[in-house]
């Protein structure tokens, strides 16, 4: 496991150890903002391991995915979202023999051409998989602001949103303030496309 020194690679790190108990020979960490990280995959590849889960995000993230391409080359990666993020594509040449759990991204929608349109517009460039999810984000927040503008009323907003139809699908605010979304297991192409394996609600 190589993750990110923070709430959300350590969380993420924590839920893989937990799924796979026996199967983590190695944990190194990254902070977000790193420029090296040679020495912390060596000595992952010092354990001879059957691939990497890498979780986190920022430069260190792409600085992270490079040196396990140039140290541990054909070494199959398990990783989040962050391998779609345009500057990951943009960084790393090669990004095949990667998997990756991301929400199912819908957009062939009519309420999806309705946001491009509009983005296009705004900022004359096409719409990212995160500015998608950054516009849901939104309305999700104006929808529980709906309650009123004070914490507690926010909190109670977004309880009793109880689901919303994403771009990633249909998005359920469980009891204890988490969500689920649908799934899909993808596999990365050395482009930077990627075909979807699996999905699952």
């Amino acid at each position: 496991i190589l993750s990110s020194h923070n709430q959300y690679g350590l969380e993420s790190a924590k839920g893989f150890k937990n799924g796979y108990p026996t199967s983590v020979v190695a944990e190194e960490q990254f902070k977000i903002d790193s420029n090296e990280l040679k020495s912390q995959v060596a000595k992952i590849a010092y354990t001879n391991p059957d691939g990497i889960y890498l979780t986190g995000f920022g430069r260190g993230y792409i600085v992270a995915l490079k040196n396990i391409k140039e140290q541990l080359p054909g070494i199959t990666i398990l990783t989040d979202t962050t391998v779609l993020n345009p500057e990951t594509k943009e960084n790393i040449s090669d990004l095949s023999n990667i998997y990756f759990v991301n929400s199912v991204y819908k957009d062939n929608t009519k309420t999806f051409e309705a946001f491009k349109k509009e983005y296009v517009q705004a900022f004359k460039e096409e719409p990212t998989l995160f500015s998608a999810y950054g516009y849901d984000a939104m309305r999700m927040i104006t929808n529980a602001m709906e309650k009123g503008v004070s914490n507690q009323n926010i909190h109670n907003g977004f309880q009793s949103l109880n689901s919303i139809e994403t771009f990633a699908g249909n998005l359920t605010v469980l009891p204890d303030g988490d969500c689920k979304l649908p799934l899909m297991i993808g596999k990365m192409k050395a482009d930077g496309t990627y075909d979807i394996l699996e999905e699952r609600e």
